[in-house]
């Protein structure tokens, strides 16, 4: 018999606590609970043990076992809780009863009652009483059946208060009510089993057939208005505003069938009208054909106007312009080539000029003439090169299409670009997180503010005549980074040479590499004592976009040409320092 308030109270085997899931027998993480016949449920203050079958052994502490009984419960979550009844002798000595304690009853009478109580109170503790004998306090059974227990998942697949009873209760699954109407399943978490749906099955087939007549459907369609698609005429009530036959016919934000007039709105109307608009061009401008010419300028008729094939013939005929001409100065002569290929002991200058319909005569070209127009063109051309540099109206665009801006962030840095002790004015930096993207120039301090967020941002700095291989830069406050550029060394030409240079941009105007630009020598006007190979040599831009040209020669004229773009020429001054600046240009890639 187990001992009262023993001072070593012996080891008490509760049971095996067992995984609901795949049944496995829990060796640790258990946790045991004592009720008294005294107190409520508290948790054991003694230690728990495991057996080497897996069975949950607890010593209580001797306190615990100063009662009449004890029911100790070992429990762990996920798992099937075991408890044991625990009646102490009257003596602290094990093995020992003291039956003269026992008055007014017989001992058998007492021990089982005690037992009957504290099974009853752990049962009511883990709400099994309602199973048959207490009502539940709701139909959802939510304060009685916990979510994800066995029980939850098979009513309500985990949710207890998904659960109807009035939907998905067994009777409501097994007598389901088919008179009248379809069968329905409302619940979404209900799964019958195989003997479940041939239970069903009988049920339906035991109802007999549906009573509904075809007058019943025709009833049901025209309640719905859908008896008006094709056997009986619609009046403007019988058609919903906004319903998608009302929205198929009005372009009104409240869509009314009251709007639709068939006489012009129905297909077949719309496809007449379409047949005269379409073929007499009426209908679809106010500007008839003779409006057309006078807006062209051309005093004739339309059919009278040169064809696409004679507008090609004359662009094949000023393409060869690229090839004949090319600029001196403040006037334009015939190439080499160009000379090399016309006949001798011909034309004059005038009868040449005259041929190409030059200014009859020295002086500014009169309106009208080529050299008027090749004037404008060249006018125009240095107007662009001036746009393209660094600052000017092309440069200023891109600089905003590329989104030239500090950003709006928290965090102040203060960028500053030195050439390693002097800072370096309109250095163009860009600052790039992820898709966000800054960009600014620097001042003449060499410095430039942004306004970032926290993070990891890589730096660009771009400017011509040095190099920055790239950094990054971690914002985590207000920053002020220092970087230094490196000067570009170019190559040393020989005598009355020199090396020209430029830097390709990509379309953001970022430094762009292995763009590939080739120079072609064109004219030698004014030099003597040297030849030169008319042939076109290349050359590809490196990671900061430079691209060089080494022993250009003073005074010399070169075509320049980016990847497949117009060519450009450039004529080296005879007082050219050494490096050149070569023209700008303007080509894809």
């Amino acid at each position: 018999m187990y001992p009262k308030n023993a001072a070593s109270p012996p080891i008490v085997p509760i049971g095996a606590v067992v995984q609901i899931s795949d049944g496995a027998v829990q060796t640790s993480g258990c946790t045991v609970s004592i009720r008294t016949n005294d107190d409520a449920e508290t948790s054991g203050g003694g230690s728990v043990a495991y057996s080497t079958g897996g069975v949950v052994l607890y010593t209580p502490t001797q306190a615990e076992t100063n009662h009449t009984w004890f029911f100790l419960t070992a429990y762990k979550t996920g798992c099937i809780p075991v408890g044991v009844l625990v009646v102490p002798t009257n003596s602290a000595t094990p093995g020992t009863v003291d039956v003269q304690t026992i008055e007014g009853s017989d001992a058998t009478d007492q021990i089982n009652a005690a037992c009957d109580t504290a099974c009853s109170d752990q049962l009511v503790a883990i709400n099994l009483d309602h199973l048959c004998k207490t009502a539940t306090a709701a139909a959802d059974m939510t304060a009685e059946v916990a979510d994800n227990t066995i029980l939850s998942r098979i009513l309500a697949n985990g949710d207890t208060s998904a659960f109807d009873p009035a939907t998905d209760g067994w009777s409501t699954l097994t007598q389901a009510q088919v008179t009248g109407g379809a069968y329905t399943i409302q619940s979404a978490s209900c799964v019958l089993g195989d003997a479940r749906i041939a239970n069903l099955d009988a049920t339906v087939s035991s109802r007999g057939t549906s009573t509904l007549t075809t007058g019943d459907v025709d009833t049901r369609l025209a309640a719905i208005g859908l008896d008006h698609l094709l056997s009986t005429s619609v009046a403007g009530a019988d058609v919903a505003d906004n319903s998608v036959v009302a929205r198929l016919v009005s372009k009104a934000a409240t869509a009314d069938w009251d709007t639709f007039n068939n006489t012009t709105d129905s297909l077949e109307a719309l496809r007449d009208r379409g047949d005269t608009a379409w073929s007499t061009a009426t209908g679809f401008s106010t500007h008839s054909a003779a409006d057309v010419v006078t807006a062209l300028g051309t005093g004739t008729t339309l059919t009278a106007l040169a064809t696409a094939s004679a507008l090609a013939d004359v662009k094949a005929v000023t393409d060869k312009l690229d090839t004949t001409l090319i600029q001196d100065g403040a006037v334009y002569d015939f190439t080499a080539a160009a000379l090399a290929a016309a006949p001798s002991g011909g034309l004059s200058a005038q009868e040449v000029r005259d041929a190409m319909k030059l200014a009859p005569s020295a002086g500014d070209p009169q309106a009208g003439s080529v050299d008027k127009h090749l004037d404008d063109i060249l006018a125009d051309t240095n107007e662009l090169q001036t746009d393209w540099a660094d600052g000017g109206r092309l440069d200023t665009i891109l600089d905003t299409a590329a989104g030239s801006s500090g950003g709006s962030g928290a965090r102040t840095v203060t960028v500053t670009v030195t050439d390693g002790t002097d800072p370096l004015e309109s250095a163009r930096v860009r600052m790039t997180k992820g898709a966000e993207s800054y960009i600014l120039s620097t001042n003449a301090s060499g410095q430039c503010t942004f306004n970032l967020d926290d993070g990891s941002w890589t730096v660009a700095i771009s400017l011509a005549g040095y190099t920055f291989s790239g950094a990054t830069l971690v914002v985590d406050g207000n920053e002020t980074p220092t970087y230094a550029m490196t000067q570009t060394v170019f190559p040393t030409s020989g005598a009355d040479q020199v090396t020209g240079y430029l830097y390709c941009y990509d379309e953001e105007g970022d430094p762009e590499e292995d763009v590939t630009v080739s120079v072609t020598a064109a004219r030698v006007t004014g030099l003597s004592g040297i030849a030169l190979d008319s042939a076109a040599y290349s050359e590809t831009s490196d990671a900061n976009g430079l691209v060089q040209f080494a022993g250009l020669v003073k005074g010399a004229s070169y075509y320049l040409r980016r990847g497949t773009g117009p060519q450009a020429v450039f004529t080296v001054p005879t007082t050219a320092d050494d490096p050149v600046a070569l023209a700008a240009l303007i080509g894809t890639p």
